[in-house]
């Protein structure tokens, strides 16, 4: 970690010399801090220090247009010093004198404390920027530390001097850390809520507005995301056995993900919240040094807001309903810990996965009644009344009450209240340690959510509400102006985005890396579509297996039971008219049907709408 120690005020001394040398006329800088100092100037001094060492980049500087008569200024600059005299004698040299505050001895060249020494920190060159120099050893304590500069000729300039303080840290990290926060089952339209999220992190970086999933539910879509791959591959297609859940993925995969290449690497990694539906015990996979996971049981899928078990690096830890017990909360601060406590040279992923917003939501009791005069403006496809072009799944869909689904919803964005203010907690202790502008953001969900749009209620489909998801990318070291951001971008782009940034040879994967649209690179044949699947998931799903094409423009689906759905959504964005058998679109329908059986190999398990 760098600590930069400021001194407010650092006092000019005359040189015991007559007058001022050619040293301190050397060099002339618009740059200056304003203040007061003795001579009604002020001027700032910063140290990084390493472990035993003590290293300082100085800039004695006049300001530009002030006369030959006044005192050099100090501050911190990696340009160190440059410049001649008026009498073209260019300054050799920058020394310091380092007194230990306590007993009043001084720093040796050779190392220990003696008698009145200057250190010397030779130029590259005369007229030359000073490079790093260091004096090993000099101890934790409380110094005043004096600095001059020399020219050629042996003249110095002024001194100057200030105390600070010499702590024993190590230099920081130069692999950039990565925080990624994963709601669970938040649409786009929902992310208004989090004012944190949107301020801090799309309003900082990058705000795609086609984010997407490509299998939308909970355990696959996880699993992708710390992949970087298809379904297909990963063999996990739904929350539960056989083909989804915890048990088939720690079937030998679960030591294949971001988390293991990252501590591989280096990394400091660690879990906080959901991991995967039907994990249950002390089992912690590989890759992860820290692990603070939802343990499901009976009364939960996954996660709950109250009355939840935590399993802690290796140990249940159960909570109660007490509102400190909130689960948001509770991770929130595991996280905060997380990242305080990592060493300053470590590098650190945390997967900070809260249950918010899913299931029967519980805000926390001091955001509950929040949002309680929110109302909503429903799509066209709200409560659609004429679902006959749509596949049987959707025409056997029960009437809702829309009341309550609406009271259900502004509960699920009052769960999201919480989860903001953890993200402020979260940005500010980077932000103290130092890591705010070396950490790659990542803010998204694991899907979205059908909430009454075509008479559905769930997730799984692959409609709009369903697959599209926020997400934000904040990088403050590459992304110098925020935007917003029109290129497909995939959960599944997010693992190799990470790899690619830290420069870890890639493993096997399915997403493209989204380094150049960081970097805000001109990108020539970026995807223009991609693969959506889904696995029946038995007599709790009603929705059949199908594979799918969403292109920038369109969706078409192929169904196990031979439906087939198309959309134009240039012109019908809200998918209420099916128009895969119109007939001025067979040839379209066709091509993407094509496109769809390449795509869509291997098939999931038993599909076979698309022939072998």
């Amino acid at each position: 970690m760098t600590i930069r120690f400021s001194i407010p005020e650092w006092y000019q001394m005359r040189s015991w010399l007559s007058g001022l040398s050619p040293a301190s006329r050397a060099l002339s800088r618009s740059t200056r801090l304003e203040g007061r100092g003795l001579h009604g100037r002020h001027g700032m001094l910063r140290f990084v220090t390493l472990v035993g060492v003590l290293i300082a980049v100085l800039a004695l500087v006049v300001p530009a247009g002030a006369a030959d008569t006044e005192l050099p200024v100090v501050t911190l600059a990696v340009e160190g010093v440059a410049g001649t005299a008026s009498d073209d004698v260019g300054v050799a040299r920058v020394e310091v004198a380092i007194q230990d505050a306590t007993t009043r001895q001084w720093w040796q060249p050779g190392g220990g404390f003696g008698t009145y020494t200057w250190l010397n920190a030779t130029l590259v060159a005369p007229g030359e920027p000073v490079s790093d120099w260091d004096y090993p050893g000099v101890p934790p304590g409380e110094y005043i530390v004096l600095a001059r500069a020399v020219d050629t000729s042996n003249q110095t300039s002024t001194r100057i001097w200030g105390r600070t303080t010499v702590s024993n840290v190590v230099p920081p990290v130069d692999e950039p850390s990565i925080l990624l926060i994963m709601t669970d089952d938040q649409r786009l339209d929902d992310v208004w809520v989090m004012t944190n999220a949107k301020n801090e992190i799309a309003d900082k970086g990058l705000e795609f507005t086609n984010g997407l999933v490509v299998n939308a539910w909970c355990c696959p879509s996880r699993i992708s995301t710390l992949t970087g791959r298809y379904s297909h591959t990963t063999g996990v297609y739904k929350n539960f056995p056989p083909y989804g859940g915890y048990d088939s993925f720690s079937a030998g995969e679960d030591g294949d993900t971001l988390a293991a290449w990252l501590d591989d690497a280096g990394y400091r990694t660690g879990l906080f919240g959901k991991y995967l539906n039907g994990y249950a015990g002390t089992y912690v996979p590989p890759g992860w040094d820290h692990w603070v996971s939802f343990v499901e049981n009976e009364r939960n899928e996954g996660g709950a807001y109250f009355n939840y078990t935590l399993s802690t690096n290796g140990s249940l830890v159960s909570y109660g309903s007490d509102p400190e017990d909130y689960s948001t909360d509770v991770l929130s601060d595991h996280v905060v810990n997380f990242i305080a406590t990592t060493p300053p040279d470590e590098a650190f992923f945390a997967f900070y996965t809260p249950f918010a917003p899913h299931g029967a939501p519980v805000p926390a009791p001091r955001h509950l009644g929040a949002l309680s005069d929110v109302t909503f403006d429903h799509p066209p496809s709200y409560a659609e009344a004429d679902v006959s072009d749509k596949p049987q799944y959707i025409q056997d869909m029960p009437p809702f009450n829309s009341v309550g689904v609406d009271r259900n919803r502004v509960r699920q964005m009052e769960t999201l209240l919480a989860l903001d203010e953890g993200i402020a907690e979260i940005l500010d202790t980077l932000e103290s340690a130092g890591r705010l502008e070396n950490t790659l953001i990542i803010f998204m969900s694991d899907q979205g959510i059908l909430r009454g749009e075509h008479n559905f209620l769930k997730k799984m489909v692959p409609y709009e509400e369903s697959i599209r998801i926020p997400l934000y990318i904040r990088y403050d070291a590459l992304i110098d102006t925020p935007r917003i951001e029109n290129h497909i971008a995939l959960n599944i782009d997010l693992a190799p985005t990470i790899v690619d940034l830290l420069g870890i040879d890639p493993p096997f994967m399915e997403g493209t890396s989204l380094m150049p649209l960081l970097r805000n690179d001109p990108v020539a044949g970026w995807r223009t579509d991609f693969l959506i699947e889904h696995l029946k998931g038995g007599t709790g799903d009603p929705v059949p297996s199908y594979c799918a094409v969403r292109t920038t423009t369109e969706l078409y689906v192929v169904y196990q039971t031979g439906e087939h759905e198309y959309y134009d959504l240039s012109i019908d964005p809200y998918q209420i008219n099916n128009a895969a058998d119109v007939p001025s679109n067979s040839a379209r329908v066709a091509e993407l049907r094509s496109r769809v059986n390449q795509l869509c190999r291997p098939r999931p398990p038993g599909y076979t709408a698309l022939g072998p």
